[in-house]
Formats: structure tokens, sequence, C-alpha cells
């Protein structure tokens, strides 16, 4: 490993920015020193220098069979190339002289490459004809010619008659090459005079006619195998094979996946005993093989691979009954019967019996009980090679088989196919050192390069000689199996299908410029190499918050990535749910005084006392002011030592929920200083888990410190007085009741502000329950539904704004009456997530909806469909709802597009989408979750969240919120003062999307904000009046002298009398004339209106006249109306 990491660090970021050409690399150059001979890299992209390279070290190994990979070739259509340059993304143009010398190199590498094989022990050869120009092999050493995949040869296939003839190619596969009876008619003769023996036609369109063309050459060459499977063969195909077969040398035919019948399949068993075959692949039914299987008696075949085409158990009792008396030692049962543990235990008498050595059961999907039988069979047979590919195996099943292959005689065991996954592998790591395991195929099995370094650097303990890891993501286990080969007894390895293309992390990291200040990675597993990489670029970005969630991150890996966070802009980090240990703390806390890291993450990460130590030191000089530590396994020792880092002036916040700490250190550490550290205590020696709870509450009892508590028992007078001093100011954040709920908390917690109560368990609302319900103020209620029906009353009255159920069916919402609760009651929050409604219950639901308050609903994790959704879309315009969470359902694309038709004539402006198999049908990419709903109106209620963000703000000093005047981008008129406070006032709904508003940024209900919004509104005129005195200037500055006039016409529009009345009292913004003598005829009609003098009659006898004379004269909107109004009186 060490070896390993230092070569990666020494190699500058350009050589990293290709894992795979770098690591194919550093292979070449390790594999002279090891036992390989049969290397796979097929179906990998790599340029012709290096494969020009790669090929060179091949001289000094072992090499004699190579599938290679394919080449790129040059840009030559678009005449462009993006390349990159100091860190900037730069275009150059080819002229067509640099194209010509460009495809001329590419020439003189083919033919360099043919001459290089010449000097390699290279006798199996794999390509495409992209690689090499074959008339270039006749010279080589070439045994075997793999061509798969090569669509152009049918252009080419002259070269292929030069290149049988004159070279030493024995075997060749021409498989998915589109070859045709028209291309058979052309290289069927250039069998003839070579020395080929295996022949591969998988996967062509040969038909009747290209068979025929093959027969009468086949019986004049020395070819003894044949694949011809999924040639579309039919029942007249295999009659002309049937009567060419016995003058043949074939002992390998594969007829699989055609469609043979019953017909051709008699033909062919007529014929068998005169052949040479000693192993046939065919399909086959119960009906078919009953035929079939008789005429093996006589006939060398020793190996059988059956394609099953339902079987049954009637088929499998043949089958059984028949091949005792054959001569088979191997047989597959590719996609087989052979499904359930009934079935393989009625086959298991002959499995067990002393001729079976080899067992494909390939596509079985077997599950925990079939594995459970197989392991029993395998103990008593001399079964070696094992095959369970495409068996949907999981952890469980795979323990399962895993567990008992050490008494097993199995050497060899192909697995490709499953998605194994990081728990899978590692469990087979595990076992592989005491097992006889010499093949192992995990190809395709969805490994990330984390699951395969547990594999890869564990290989020298092993027995495996062949190792497939093709079609995963190998990533930088290149780098480790170059280190690790030469000490393994490996000969054969798999290395194709790498996927980099898939997944490349060094693309992903390569550009942070264009990341923006924040960047999350998580649940991505992210290799050493990843880690390595990132470290190293982040001084270079202008990343500040960095998410690193659910990636696996071990202690080697943030080793290396921690010395990258010194001397970058990073200030918050997320490393939660990772396996980082007391050890990989230790590397973090070496640097954390080095960083400008405030607010860090390491929840979930098996971090015990040992590493609290670490972390307590590194704390000491750090920028840390927020610490998550929640869910380790920390214990008082190991509070103790934070405690003592945090003694400092620096204020602190730390999570520590979920851990092992006793009330008696809680307290400790709020005597020692009040700082605002967070933490989770439970009784002495008791363990918090997620259901067997002790209420617990949050409680601000020192200044500054927020710290969630066991509930003491509340049995005295005394200690009731006390519950409540110390709640009332403070309120509760969170109330949990279980079923063990036994203090008598309603008397004491009267008035007491409380955001969430969480009712586990059947706990039903009973007398001492129901007036904590009733007399406080809550936000949130979560409970389960079931037996309500005594609750409905006491629930329909609540002052809760948020109602969270879980139910066990669709039908307990049938109990209840939901809608009695909804429309009567204040809900406006709905969560119904993690439940099983289903299309019934969605039925009744959507329902419900319709005369309701809800502006959010959550129906995640529902087993919701598309045709749930359409019900729902149906209902969407008579409700409320301005947000739905259908996250993790499964409505497709069809219940995307419900969605989408109505969301016009709805409110919905924000919904949640991922995981609901939509994005492979969207015409392009889009944000699911959030998804902010496009929409050709925005709804009022959005308007007015609008206004408040613009007009009003949280002051810290009053611990309020109060007017403000917009910033200087800001579109805002004076009008919307007006229209903020008449829709707040006249509406408490509306209150609720201001509370929203903070509610959808932080994702928590808080009741002491929604508190401060009833405050604000409940003193809003007030607020406004003290607002506009004292800032009269400011105001008129930002609107406009006579934006005043434009608020009292606003105020008079909107019946706000009162504001009226006191902006009627700032007369000198409404003056018309120079000398300040008459107001605007608006001003007159208010004051006539309100009742309120228009002048003083005492000091102004003359002011009609004037004021009318005025208005004679001078011709301003509204002027008729006023001579009119003063001219009757």
């Amino acid at each position: 490993m060490d070896c390993v990491l230092d070569t990666v660090q020494s190699t500058s970021n350009q050589d990293l920015s290709d894992i795979f050409h770098f690591g194919l690399k550093t292979l070449a150059e390790a594999l002279k020193d090891t036992h390989i001979n049969t290397l796979f890299l097929r179906n990998n992209v790599i340029t012709w220098d290096l494969l020009f390279d790669f090929t060179k070290h091949l001289q000094e190994s072992e090499i004699v069979t190579l599938d290679l990979p394919r080449i790129s070739e040059a840009m030559i259509k678009k005449y462009v190339a993006i390349s990159k340059r100091n860190s900037e993304i730069f275009i150059c143009e080819y002229d067509e002289e640099m194209i010509s010398d460009n495809l001329r190199s590419k020439n003189v590498h083919k033919h360099h490459l043919a001459e290089l094989l010449e000097k390699t022990h290279v006798n199996a050869l794999y390509l495409d004809d992209q690689s090499v120009q074959l008339n270039g092999l006749i010279n080589a050493k070439i045994e075997s010619l793999g061509l798969k995949k090569c669509e152009s040869l049918k252009t080419r296939l002259n070269w292929l008659q030069t290149t049988l003839r004159d070279s030493q190619i024995s075997s060749i596969d021409l498989s998915e090459c589109d070859l045709d009876c028209k291309s058979l008619e052309i290289i069927a003769p250039f069998f003839e005079g070579t020395k080929i023996t295996t022949l591969n036609l998988s996967s062509n369109e040969i038909g009747v006619s290209g068979l025929n063309l093959l027969g009468n050459v086949l019986k004049n060459t020395p070819i003894t195998t044949i694949d011809l499977r999924r040639n579309n063969l039919n029942c007249e195909s295999i009659k002309v094979l049937a009567s060419f077969l016995k003058d043949t040398k074939i002992m390998f035919l594969d007829l699989r996946n055609n469609e043979v019948g019953i017909e051709g399949l008699d033909c062919l068993a007529q014929n068998l005993k005169h052949t040479q075959i000693t192993s046939i692949g065919l399909d086959v039914n119960c009906e078919s093989l009953s035929m079939f299987a008789p005429h093996l008696q006589d006939t060398n075949v020793t190996s059988l691979l059956l394609n099953d085409c339902n079987l049954g158990n009637e088929g499998l009792v043949c089958l059984e009954d028949v091949l005792k008396l054959t001569k088979i030692t191997s047989i597959e049962l590719s996609s087989s019967s052979l499904n359930n543990c009934e079935r393989l235990q009625m086959f298991s008498t002959f499995l067990t019996s002393e001729n079976i050595t080899s067992l494909n059961l390939r596509g079985s999907c077997l599950g925990v009980a079939g594995m459970k039988c197989l392991v029993n069979i395998l103990k008593n047979s001399p079964i070696t090679s094992i095959d369970l590919g495409e068996n949907k195996l999981n952890y469980e099943s795979l323990k399962v088989f895993l567990s008992s292959l050490i008494d097993t005689n199995v050497t060899a065991l192909y697995l490709s196919g499953n998605h194994l996954g990081y728990d899978g592998i590692e469990f087979l790591v595990s076992v592989l050192r005491k097992t006889q395991i010499t093949i192992l195929d995990l190809n395709k099995c969805n490994l990330e390069c984390n699951a395969l370094m547990n594999l890869v650097m564990c290989l020298h303990e092993t027995k495996i000689a062949t190792l497939d890891l093709s079609g995963n993501s190998i990533c930088c286990n290149i780098f480790y199996l170059a280190f690790v080969l030469k000490k393994t007894q490996i000969t054969s390895l798999g290395l194709s299908d790498y996927g980099y293309d898939d997944y490349n992390p060094i693309h992903l990291l390569r550009n942070l410029k264009r990341y923006g200040t924040t960047m999350k990675i998580n649940l991505q597993n992210l290799c050493i190499l990843s880690l390595c990489y990132l470290g190293r670029v982040l001084s270079n970005s202008k990343i500040t918050c960095l998410h690193l969630r659910g990636n696996r991150i071990e202690m080697d890996g943030l080793k290396l990535f921690s010395q990258g966070l010194v001397g970058s802009q990073i200030t918050e980090l997320d490393l939660s749910k990772n396996k980082i240990d007391d050890c990989g703390v230790f590397f973090l806390s070496q640097v954390l005084r080095y960083t400008r890291i405030c607010s860090l993450n390491l929840a979930e990460n098996n971090i015990s006392c040992e590493g609290l130590k670490y972390l307590a030191q590194g704390l000491e000089g750090s920028q840390i002011e927020k610490l998550n530590l929640s869910y380790n396994s920390i214990k008082n020792d190991g509070f103790e030592y934070l405690t003592r880092s945090l003694a400092g002036p620096q204020t602190v916040e730390v999570d520590l929920r979920g851990n092992l700490i006793g009330s008696k250190a809680a307290s400790r550490i709020c005597k020692r200083a009040a700082k605002s550290i967070v933490l989770v205590t439970m009784a002495d020696n008791f363990i918090m888990n997620s259901y067997v709870l002790f209420c617990y509450f949050n409680i601000f009892k020192y200044r500054n410190c927020f710290i969630e508590v066991a509930l003491p028992a509340i049995d005295t007078e005394t200690e009731r007085e006390y519950f409540n001093e110390s709640y009332k100011k403070s309120g509760i954040t969170k109330l949990i009741l279980t079923n063990d709920y036994v203090p008598d908390v309603g008397s004491a917690s009267d008035g007491i502000n409380i955001t969430e109560i969480e009712i586990i368990g059947d706990l039903e609302c009973d007398d001492s329950i129901t007036p904590l319900l009733k007399n406080n103020n809550l936000i949130k209620l979560r409970k389960n539904w079931k037996n309500t029906e005594v609750e409905i009353e006491s629930m329909s009255t609540l002052k809760m704004n948020a109602l969270h159920l879980q139910i066990e069916s669709y039908r307990d919402l049938l109990v209840g009456d939901l809608k009695s609760v909804l429309t009567h009651g204040n809900i406006v929050y709905l969560d119904l997530s993690y439940n099983k409604l289903g299309h019934w219950g969605f039925a009744y639901l959507v329902e419900v909806l319709k005369d309701s308050k809800i502006i959010s609903l959550n129906l995640s994790n529902n087993y919701i469909e598309a045709n749930s959704v359409k019900l729902l879309a149906q209902v969407l315009p008579d409700t409320k709802i301005t947000h739905i969470d259908l996250h993790s359902n499964n409505i497709g694309y069809y219940g995307f597009t419900y969605l989408m038709n109505v969301v016009d004539t709805t409110s919905i402006c924000w919904l949640s989408l991922g995981e609901n198999n939509i994005e492979e049908d969207l015409e392009k990419s889009i944000n699911l979750s959030p998804c902010i709903v496009s929409r050709k109106d925005t709804p009022f209620e959005f308007q007015l969240r609008f206004f408040f963000k613009e007009l009003v703000t949280f002051d810290k000093s009053s611990e309020q919120f109060e007017f403000i005047i917009p910033g200087e981008d800001s579109v805002m008129t004076i009008s919307h003062y007006a229209i903020l406070v008449k829709y707040l006032t006249e509406n408490s709904l509306y209150r609720i999307h201001i509370y929203d508003i903070f509610y959808m940024n932080s994702g928590c209900h808080d009741i002491n904000v929604l508190d401060k919004i009833n405050i604000f509104v409940k003193e809003i005129s007030q607020r406004f009046f003290l607002f506009f005195g004292n800032n009269l200037i400011d105001l008129t500055k930002k609107f406009g002298y006579d934006s005043i006039l434009d608020l009292v016409k606003e105020c008079d529009n909107l019946n706000l009398d009162h504001f009226v009345e006191f902006l009627l009292l700032h007369r000198v913004f409404y003056y018309v004339d120079n000398e300040q003598n008459i107001l605007h005829p608006f001003i007159y009609k208010m004051l006539l209106k309100h009742n309120m003098p228009l002048y003083n009659e005492d000091m102004e006898p003359n002011k009609k006249n004037e004021i009318i004379s005025y208005f004679k004269e001078n011709k301003i909107d509204g002027h008729m109306e006023i001579i009119d109004l003063l001219s009757s009186d």
C-alpha cells in the first residue's frame, strides 16, 4: 500500500488526469516480475502511443494470451481538439497537413505493433480491426486470434484469407462480426488448408445457406470446436448441420439460443452417436429433453450445456435418470429451473454422484434457501467448479454460500453479474484465504474501487491463479495490482470493460473552479486516489463548503486528503457516515489548527474515547465553532477530554446525540463552561436506541448552553414547579412520549411552547396527555394513527400546525376521521412519509385534501405509482398545497407528466421527485429534488413571501422582526408595504407561508420563529408607524417624494383606514404648490372621508375659497371632485 501511495503522490496532476492510462503503463512495467501469461483488456480505450509503450514491456513478460483494448482514432472530421494549458480551456485547430501527419503516424504505429508482437511470447491475441493490420500477423507467433465485434471485417475479408493461410493461427473468434450467408461464401473456403481447430461464429446471421457452405469445407479442416450460438438457426438449419457432422472432427458444438425445435433436435440426436462430439450446448424444455436424453447413452458426450426453457420437476427427474447412464462429468444449466430449494434437492442425488465435477447454475436466482441447499450438496459431491453468475446474489445469500465454501472441493467460483457490493466483497475476502479457490470470476459485479481494494490487497494470501475483474470500476486498483501481482500465484487476469468513463473521480475533480464555493460528493465511495487528488487541488480552488458524506472513507484515505486542507479555503467540512474511526481522527486532528474549518461533521464514524482524545488536542488553536460527533461510541471519559479543550473563550456548538454519555457528565460541562454545546445525555448506565427511549427535550438551562437531557420524574409539586420555571421561557424543542411514560407533565407544562411532540407506539391520548396537547402552543405532533377514534375531537381543537402520521396500512386512515382533523383543525403540514399507502390509501387521501388547509404534503417512500399521482393531480387545483415531497416512490415519467400538466392551475411551486425512475425518459436533464416548478404565473402566496423577505428582517438586538428599506436592486415599491400588511393581518394562513420560508430553509420546525411572526403581525401597525416615522427621509430617497401619496392611495384602496389616518398626519408630503398652502386633491378627499379637518377655520377663514380657486386654475388629478365637494358645503 505504501508503495502505491508513494507513486501516486509523486505523480504530477496532469498524469493523474487519466487513471487508467497511467495505471496501465505502471502495470505493464510490473508484468516482467509476475507469473501473468494471460491478460484481457478488451472494451477499454487507449491511445496508440500508450499501446506502443505497453507492447514493448510485453517482451520481458510471460504473456502468451493478450486481449487488446480499442485504440482511439484521431479527430478527422471536426478538425478541432479541446485541450488544457495552464488550467485554462482552449480550442486548437488542425490543418490538413497536421491531420495527414497524424494518420501517417497512426499507420506507422500499426506497423511497429505487429513487429513488436513478433518479439513477445504472445500466441493468443484478441483485438478489434482498429488495433493492428491482420497481414502483419503472418510472421508473428499468434495461434489464437479474436476479432469479436469487428463489424467492418466484412469489407476486409481478403486480409483474413491471407492471414489464416500463411500464419500459425489455430483458433479464431468471429463472433458479433455481422457475418451473413454472403460472408460465409467468401470465408468458408479460407478454412481449408489452415491450422484452424477452433471456430467461433456466434451472434451472426449465417442461415441455412451459410451452414451448407460451411459444411462442405468442415470435413476438410482440422476444426474440432465450433460455436454457433445466437445465429437464428431453425429446424432446417440443424438438419443441414446434422448431415455433415459425422464426417468432421468436431468435438465441441454449441447451438444454444437458436430456434432448433423438437424436430431439429431429433435429427441431431439420431446423428450424434456417429460423431466425435464430447461437449454439446442446446436449448431444451421438458418435452425435448425427454426425447433427446436417451440418445446420449451411446455417445462420447461428457459435457452438457443446457439453456433451460422451463424443464420443470418432470424434466429434472428425466435428466437425472438418464445422465446416470452417461459419461457426463460437467453440466451447465443456465437460466435453469433449479430456482428453488425443492427442485435443487430433487436433483441433488445426481449432483452428489461421482461423475459431476462442474456445475453451472447461471441465472437460477436461488436465493437464501437455495444457497443453503446448494451448500449441503457441495459438501457431499466432487464438484470443483461452480458458476452462480447472474443469480441476483445479495449479501445475505452470498454469506450463506461463502460461509461453508471452506468445507467443499470447489476450486473454481464464478460470480459474474451479481451486485455483490462493498459488504459482499468484504465477506468474500474474509473467507478466500481459507478456501481452495484458484479461479475467481467477478465480472460485472458492480464493484467500486474501495470494495475491490480489499480483495486486491489480500490476493497474495490466496491460491487464486485466474482472476477476472472485468466490468467493474478498477480505478486505482490497477496500481495496487501492479505492486501485488508479483507476490501472487495469478497467471490470468481480466481487466476488460474497465468503465473509467462511468467512474473517473479525477474527471469529477479536475475542474473544481466550475463548482463555485460549495461542492457535494456524497455517497460516491471515493477511493484513496480520488481523495489524494482532491486534497491536492483544494488549495487552488474557491471551495469553502465540502460535503463528503457516506463515501466509506477510511484512515488511509483521510491521511492523504487531510494534508490538502492546509492552505485551502474550506470552512465547512462534512465527513459523516464514513469509516474514519480513531486512527482517522488522529490524522485529521494533526492539521485542524492549520485550517480555516469552522464547521466539522464527524457523525456516525465509529469514533470512541481514544479518537476524542486526539480530536481534543487538535481543537486547541483551531477555528472550530460547530462540531458534530453524534452517533459514535463516545463515553463519559471521552467527553471529559472534549470539555477540557473547550474551556477557552471561544463558543463551540457540539452535537453528541446518540453516544453513551451519562447525565452527570452533562451536568459537569454546564457548570464548567457556559458554552453553546449541544449534547445528548440519558440516565446513568442507560443506553439509548431508536425505540427504547426516555422522554427527552431541549433545555436552555444555562445561558447560551443548549442541552438535550433525559426527562426526570415529576412526582412532587416542587418538581413540577421547577419543570415549569425551567422551560417557560426557553420552551421545549421536542418531547417524546413512550409507553413507559410515567411523569405527569400535563399540569407542569401549562403554557410552555413545545415545537414537537412525538408519541411512540400505541400510547393513547388519555387524561394525562390530552391537557398537555391542549394547553401548550404546539407546532408538530408525530404519532401512530392506529386506535385514534377517541382522540379525533381533541386533535381537531389543537393549536398544532403540523401532523406526522405513521400507519401500518391504508385502512388505518379510514379508522380515524382524518378529514375532520384536517378540515376543522389548523394542520398545514401533513407528513405521511415511510408508510404503505399504496393506491387505495391514496384514493382516500386525495379526497381528504380538498377542503383542508394543507400547504406542504410529504408522501416520500410510500410505494406510490403513476395511477395514484393521476388521482392527486385531479384534486390539486382544489387545494392550497405549495410543496409536495414524492421522493423515493415509483411514479415514473407518466406520473411526472400528470403533475406538470396541472401545475399552472394549482399553487404548486416546489416538488421533490428524486428516485422515481423519471430521469431516463426526460428530454433534458433537470433537478428533480428539489424540482422548482416552471409556471406561467406566480401564486400570490409566493409573491407575499417575496414581499416579506424584501421588506422585513430579523433584528438580532431586539430579537424581533422589523420593517426595513429594501436594497438598491430591489423591485419593491412603497405600496408593497400596504399589501403586505393587509394580507398578513386578514388571513392567518399567510402567516404560515411566511413561517414556511424559514421551515423550507432549515427543514426543521421552530415554534419560536412562529411566535415571533405572530407577534410581528399582531403589532404590525405600531411597528410600521414607528418604522415610517424613523425613516421618512430614507423612504423618500428610496421611493421618491411623491411615493408617500402613492402609499396613502394604496392604503385607501386596501381599506387600511387606520394607516390612512396615520399617513394623513404627515401633510408636508402632500402640498402641490410652492408656498405649501394647498394639499393634493386626493388628500382633501381622504380628510373628508375620515372626518379629519382640512384646515383651521379659525385661523384660515378664507381657505376653502383659496382651495377652490387654486384647483380651478390648476388642473390636478381629482381636482373637480374636490371643487364639487367643497362647493356643496
